[in-house]
C-alpha cells in the first residue's frame, strides 16, 4: 500500500515532526511518502524542519517564499507528490498537529472502498476526548444556513452571536458529535484529516485552492459533489487532534475576515 501523508507546517516545526514520526513507525504497513510544506515560517522554525528532515527517509520538505495560505500550499504539496509517479493508493491531507494511532496504516491497508467513495473521514479525537468527526452527517439545514448569512454579514453581528453562545453555555465544539461511533456516509467531515481515494485523485485529483484560510470542508464537499462523489467515515481509523480543548470564546478578526471570504464561494451551494 502506497500512501502520501502531506501536511502544512507554519511556526510549529516540533508538531509536524511529532506527527511524522508518529507516521513513520508504521511503515511495515505501509510504504510511506511523507510532505511537509512549510509556509514561510520563522527562520528557527524552518531550520528545525530542516534539521529533522535531513535524518528522516521518505520525508520531504517544501519550503515556500511566503504564506500562501492552508489548501494552496497543500496543492503545493500534491504537486511534489504527483511529480514522484507513484501509484499512490491514498492521499491523506492534514493537519501537522495530529498524532496518528499505532495501527492506523496497518487498519487501512486492509479496507476496500466503493468506486464512489472520494474521501474518508477518520475518527479525530481531541485531547480531552471529545470527537470531532462526523462534522454534519446530513446537509446543512435551512436555520444554521441563515445563521451563517447572519454570523458572516458582519463583524459586529458575529460578535454578538458568539457572545450570545457563550452567554447561554450553547458550545457544540465541547459535547461529542452524534454518530462519532458509527460507520456512515456523512456529508462533510472535519477538516483536521482527510483520507482522498484513488477515485479523487483519477477524477479531480487537486484541492480547491481558492481559500486562503478556513471553508476547507466545504470546498472539498463541492468538488465530491460535483462529480458524484462520497465521503465516508469510518471510526476504526483513528488520529488524535492536539487541538486544544480551549476556544475563544469570540472570533479572531482575521480569521472572521478568512471565513468570510470562503463563505463567499461556497454559500449558493449549501
Amino acid at each position: 500500500m502506497n500512501v502520501c501523508v502531506i501536511m502544512v507546517n507554519y511556526n510549529n516545526s516540533q508538531l509536524s515532526c511529532n506527527c511524522c514520526d508518529s507516521l513513520l513507525k508504521q511503515q511495515k504497513s505501509a510504504k510511506l511518502s511523507i510532505v511537509v510544506v512549510d509556509n514561510d515560517s520563522r527562520k528557527e522554525e524552518q531550520d528545525i524542519l530542516k534539521a529533522y528532515i535531513q535524518v528522516k527517509e521518505n520525508v520531504d520538505g517544501l519550503f515556500l517564499p511566503g504564506n500562501i495560505g492552508y489548501f494552496p500550499a497543500m496543492a503545493k504539496g500534491q504537486e511534489l507528490a504527483y511529480l514522484k509517479n507513484i501509484d499512490f493508493d491514498y492521499m491523506i491531507v492534514a493537519n501537522n498537529d495530529l498524532i496518528y494511532e499505532d495501527d492506523f496504516m496497518a487498519i487501512l491497508s486492509t479496507l476496500h472502498f466503493e468506486k464512489d467513495v472520494m474521501v474518508v473521514s477518520p475518527d479525530i479525537i481531541r485531547m480531552d476526548g471529545i470527537h470531532q468527526n462526523p462534522h454534519f452527517i446530513n446537509r446543512i439545514s435551512p436555520i444554521r444556513k441563515l445563521l451563517y448569512r447572519f454570523y458572516y454579514s458582519n463583524w459586529y453581528v458575529a460578535l454578538f452571536l458568539a457572545w450570545l453562545l457563550n452567554t447561554f453555555n450553547i458550545r457544540r465544539h465541547e459535547i461529542n458529535k452524534v454518530g462519532y461511533d458509527k460507520e456512515q456516509y456523512i456529508y462533510m467531515g472535519f477538516g483536521a484529516c482527510f483520507i482522498l481515494t484513488k477515485a479523487y485523485m483519477k477524477q479531480i485529483k487537486m484541492l480547491d485552492t481558492r481559500s486562503f484560510l478556513m471553508g476547507e470542508e466545504q470546498l472539498l464537499t463541492l468538488q465530491l459533489e460535483k462529480v458524484g462523489g462520497k465521503t465516508l467515515y469510518k471510526p476504526v481509523l483513528k488520529v488524535n487532534h492536539m487541538d486544544s480543548a480551549t476556544f475563544k470564546s469570540m472570533p479572531s478578526r482575521f480569521a472572521y475576515d478568512c471565513e468570510c471570504k470562503s463563505y463567499q464561494l461556497y454559500k449558493d451551494y449549501l
